[in-house]
């Protein structure tokens, strides 16, 4: 569905469509390890405990989930924000090698 949303140029979509692909990559995760999290950020607060500080992923995961957190509610609550092409496609970018780390981790 970012595929489509960036094809159109709807940029608060395709930045809300990017944060649920790692968000359910994340709960994915957390279904392996037995991790329960009942809202949005509590996923952001769980994954940065036992994945983040613990040093099982980089730094700059953490920081890319909370970024796309923080984006996704301006986008979806924020009076006329607007998330500019730039920013989703570095999103983008970064939610493809994301996705890619933890498909590997939950295979392990």
């Amino acid at each position: 569905m970012a595929e489509f949303a960036i094809l159109n140029r709807y940029w608060n979509s395709a930045a809300s469509e990017l944060y649920y692909t790692c968000f359910y990559l994340i709960t994915a995760l957390f279904e392996k390890h037995g991790i329960v999290a009942h809202t949005h950020s509590g996923v952001n607060s769980l994954f940065a405990r036992h994945f983040i500080k613990e040093g099982k992923l980089d730094r700059k995961w953490g920081k890319l989930f909370s970024n796309l957190l923080d984006t996704r509610q301006d986008g979806d609550y924020g009076d006329f924000a607007v998330i500019s092409e730039e920013e989703v496609v570095t999103f983008f970018k970064e939610v493809q090698e994301f996705r890619l780390i933890i498909l590997k981790l939950i295979e392990e």
